[in-house]
Parts: structure tokens; C-alpha cells; sequence
């Protein structure tokens, strides 16, 4: 596993769109963390019983803005020296993350790296994740309709330029080793030279 890039490797979606089936993998088989430390993934939650593998800086970070706890200047400098660049550039190893909130300012998460991050956008379809938003989230449909047709708007207008992989289970259920192979075809190298 020499000269493995570094990542890191996003995982985005609109959610319940196989985002963190693309996350457990990247973290179980291509070892590639999507935590800081393993006591930082958040692997279970109710509405994933096979884990969300999020981190749960990441995901405190990006509610406290979302929610307006914190400021655009607190989210960078948190952004910058807690987190992204020097925590986890320092390991020296491959790694990536998952959080579906950040899909909203991605525009501005890409302004920290040098290259182009790996970036992996997942989708299914459009039924299927309104019908688990609503049975998962509690959410009416209308609301479920609103944060999945505008995560694709935001997504497709950050996207259209960024090189990415699209990993689409449509309305299938889609197995581990189909994903890996999707994976495998579109970064070679993501084992090292």
C-alpha cells in the first residue's frame, strides 16, 4: 500500500441514497478513515443500523453552522486548524469523510486543499429516498421533497465542473463488491502503485 493518495475521498449525497454504504466501504475495505480516530466515527444511528461512518467532528462542526451557533469565520478557522487541512493531513494517510449537510457549502470545504479531492456523489432513485426520508426522518413528504430536490440542485451546480465518480443504485439494491468495483475502475490507484 505504498503512495496511496491521500484524499481525501468525499462521500455526498442528498442522504439515504447509499452514502454511507460508499463510507463503510471506503473505511472497511480501502482502509481509507473516515473518522480522525476510530472513537470519532459515528457508526450507528437509528435510522442506519449498519453505521453512518461520519465523523462526529465533522458532524457537530457543520450543524453548529447550519444551526447558527457559530459564524462563518468560527466554521473556517474550525475548518482549517481543527479538523480538515492539519489534523488530518498530518497522519499521512488516505482519508475521507461523510456528512450530508456539508454538501450545502462544499463550494466553500474545497477552497482548503491544494488537489482536487476525491469526490464520490451517490444517488438512487427519486422515490426511494423520499419514501425512507419520510419513514426515517419523520418528515412530511413535502419537506422530504424539498431537501432532496434541492441537494441535487446544490450538488449538480458545485459538481458540473469537478471531476467525480457517480455511484447511482438507482432502484436496485446494489451489492458491496458492485460499489468496490465502481470504485476500483474509477481511481486504480487507490491501492498505491
Amino acid at each position: 500500500m505504498q503512495n496511496r493518495p491521500e484524499g481525501p475521498y468525499f462521500v455526498l449525497g442528498t442522504g439515504r441514497c447509499g452514502t454511507s454504504t460508499v463510507a463503510r466501504i471506503l473505511h472497511e475495505h480501502f482502509k481509507i478513515p473516515m473518522a480522525l480516530d476510530e472513537d470519532r466515527l459515528r457508526k450507528f444511528h437509528h435510522t442506519n443500523p449498519d453505521g453512518a461512518y461520519e465523523d462526529w467532528d465533522i458532524y457537530n462542526m457543520n450543524r453548529w453552522f447550519i444551526d447558527g451557533k457559530i459564524g462563518i469565520r468560527e466554521w473556517l478557522a474550525l475548518c482549517d486548524s481543527h479538523i480538515l487541512a492539519r489534523k488530518r493531513k498530518w497522519k499521512g494517510q488516505p482519508w475521507g469523510w461523510k456528512d450530508i449537510p456539508s454538501t450545502t457549502f462544499m463550494g466553500l470545504m474545497l477552497l482548503f486543499f491544494d488537489d482536487s479531492p476525491r469526490i464520490i456523489r451517490c444517488m438512487r432513485d427519486r422515490r426511494l429516498v423520499l419514501k425512507s426520508m419520510v419513514k426515517n426522518f419523520v418528515q412530511t413528504r413535502s419537506d422530504a421533497e424539498y431537501q432532496h430536490d434541492s441537494g441535487i440542485i446544490q450538488l449538480d451546480r458545485i459538481l458540473q465542473y469537478i471531476p467525480h465518480l457517480v455511484i447511482d443504485f438507482g432502484s436496485e439494491q446494489r451489492s458491496d463488491e458492485w460499489v468496490i468495483k465502481q470504485i476500483e475502475e474509477r481511481w486504480p490507484d487507490i491501492w498505491g502503485n
